[in-house]
């Protein structure tokens, strides 16, 4: 069996042990000599394997040509008898992220719907050696952390992960050059398209592939394969970090999944850093840059209650409150300013939409008098910090007051109602109800407010 041939098997069913060797198999197929070398590979391995194959092209409609590409692959999957499906996007040029990495970002997510619609737990691509050296030059030009030195893994989870089943992306040709592909294509009389913006060197990398890299290989011949081998050094050792920094959380984070810093602050500084870049790589928030890291590590380590961080990035929600780090999806939710009027009859809960929650009634031994309870008017109205409660043994205080000893930030506070009975206040959310009002009779109702998800 060709060299070429034998290591994209090899390469894949390593990959393939990470999922059902027997699922669909799906290539990111632009059309390119990279990807059409790819497809070839793959749909002789699936005809082998009696694996459904599916290729996915994504029409950018940045090039003038895209039109014609999008033809021609579909072209080449009818001649190789592939199932060919494609998706436009609308990249954004003035998202402020810059028009690569919009294109990128929209490119997963519609290959990540595209798996999604054809149940593909696979998806290949065809970065190549000559890919990874790009990347680990322009990652040490950007000086940037272990991470991004080890380059890119064989598989790794598909970027923006669609709703459902994960996906995970292969690079089964990672340890393949882009020489040996064109020979390849060359011998398989295959055609492939060209994208000129390859060779536009207002791109960073096309300025490394076309001017640094060649020069590279005047001075070192064969550099590309000891750039590889200098990546997986680097990985091996990143993983070694990643294991200490899943202990360290372990030991930092609390039940509620909060990162407690008091913990963290026990660490020295190296595994600081070592446990917030893990801690934001498991939720999937990139680090932007080292001014970036470096201003959250300030606020986060800060052992100042006054000190509060809500910070948003990659759709994740980062806030601190005290010495409590959580991360959230980020929320488009608005808190409520009007109130509601509503009597209680009976049922088991009342659902509040413009609240986002519901007010469950436990009926208990404890609690509200279930006959005085009933039937009477009451009023969920938004937070109020100066508003006072009187708890059961306790002194009458007021609503901040309170939250702040329940460790309940005030982001948290303004979708957290209150009930007021006329102009008492006699329930607070995630607090309890005003003692003046338990139950003496033993028929009672407990209120408890349950936020939507």
């Amino acid at each position: 069996m060709p060299l070429i041939e034998e290591t994209f098997k090899r390469a894949l069913e390593s990959i393939q042990m990470r999922v059902s060797s027997d699922k669909p198999l799906a290539v990111a197929f632009s059309g390119g000599v990279d990807s059409t070398v790819l497809l070839c590979l793959a749909r002789q391995y699936a005809a082998g394997k009696g694996i459904p194959l599916r290729a996915f092209h994504i029409h950018h409609g940045i090039s003038p040509n895209a039109d014609q590409w999008l033809a021609h692959c579909r072209q080449v999957c009818q001649r190789l008898d592939v199932c060919f499906d494609a998706q436009r996007v609308q990249v954004d040029s003035h998202s402020g992220k810059g028009i690569e990495a919009d294109a990128r970002q929209k490119r997963y997510q519609a290959l990540g719907r595209l798996c999604h619609q054809y149940g593909v737990p696979l998806l290949l691509t065809a970065h190549h050696q000559d890919d990874q050296s790009e990347t680990i030059l322009m990652q040490l030009l950007r000086g940037t952390g272990l991470a991004g030195l080890a380059g890119m893994a064989d598989s790794v989870p598909l970027p923006y992960q669609p709703e459902g089943a994960p996906v995970l992306l292969g690079r089964p040709l990672l340890t393949v050059s882009r020489r040996a592909l064109e020979q390849w294509l060359a011998q398989s009389r295959m055609a492939a398209i060209e994208d000129e913006s390859n060779n536009d060197t207002a791109y960073t990398r096309n300025v490394i592939r076309h001017r640094l890299m060649p020069l590279l290989a005047e001075i070192s011949p064969g550099f590309e394969g000891h750039l590889a081998q200098t990546g997986r050094h680097i990985g091996s050792a990143l993983r070694l970090l990643d294991a200490l920094a899943a202990a360290d959380l372990r030991d930092c984070q609390g039940a509620d999944g909060a990162l407690d810093m008091r913990g963290v602050r026990t660490l020295d500084s190296d595994r600081v850093d070592n446990l917030l870049r893990y801690w934001l790589m498991t939720h999937q928030v990139r680090i932007r840059s080292s001014a970036w890291f470096q201003e959250l590590r300030k606020q986060l380590m800060s052992a100042d209650p006054d000190v509060r961080t809500a910070m948003e990035m990659d759709g994740k929600t980062i806030r601190k409150y005290r010495d409590k780090v959580t991360m959230a999806e980020a929320s488009t939710r608005q808190p409520p300013e009007k109130a509601i009027a509503f009597n209680w009859n009976g049922e088991p809960d009342i659902q509040f939409r413009t609240w986002y929650g519901t007010l469950v009634f436990e009926l208990g031994e404890t609690g509200f008098d279930v006959d005085w309870f009933r039937g009477r008017i009451f009023s969920l109205r938004p937070y109020q910090g100066n508003a006072r409660l009187r708890l059961a043994g306790r002194p009458s205080k007021d609503l901040k007051s309170l939250y702040q000893e329940a460790g309940i930030s005030g982001g948290e506070r303004q979708f957290m109602p209150a009930v007021w009975w006329e102009e008492e206040l006699v329930y607070a959310a995630g607090i309890g109800q005003a003692s003046a009002y338990q139950g003496k009779s033993g028929r009672c109702v407990q209120l408890k407010w349950v936020r939507q998800p």
